[in-house]
């Protein structure tokens, strides 16, 4: 899975140490959903804490803390949670790269339709070209 990894301007201290490396994930249906399930109405009628939660989702892990939880992401500083945001930015900005660079080359076995093997492809690269024009050359 693609990730983002960076660092945090502040940090987190846990048990005398400051944790300050970081790596985001993708985000996922299924993050809105656990938020949905593991919070009351009200608490998501905040669009600030919704966030929060959602982030608490993506952050994999920060410096040594795993798994990561919404009390974590609100220990932040404004910075670091900005920084995490940023992140999260640049992660989405690289999945949507990778995806369209991917379809740029020549296509694998994998991408292939259904019922397309090698040897059609090979074939229709045998055939002779048509052209488009009368036969006058223009």
């Amino acid at each position: 899975m693609i990730t983002e990894k960076g660092i945090l301007p502040v940090g987190i201290e846990r048990d005398g140490q400051v944790h300050r490396e970081f790596e985001v994930r993708p985000a996922l249906v299924d993050d809105a959903i656990s938020v949905a399930q593991e919070h009351t109405a009200l608490e998501l009628r905040n669009e600030v804490y919704y966030g929060v939660c959602l982030a608490a989702k993506q952050v994999v892990r920060i410096g040594e803390i795993t798994p990561v939880f919404v009390s974590h992401i609100r220990a932040l500083t404004d910075l670091d949670f900005k920084e995490i945001g940023a992140a999260r930015k640049r992660l989405e900005k690289r999945l949507l790269s990778f995806r369209n660079d991917e379809g740029k080359g020549e296509r694998s076995a994998k991408s292939r339709p259904v019922g397309e093997d090698k040897g059609s492809e090979e074939a229709a690269s045998l055939a002779p070209e048509t052209s488009d024009t009368d036969g006058d050359g223009a």
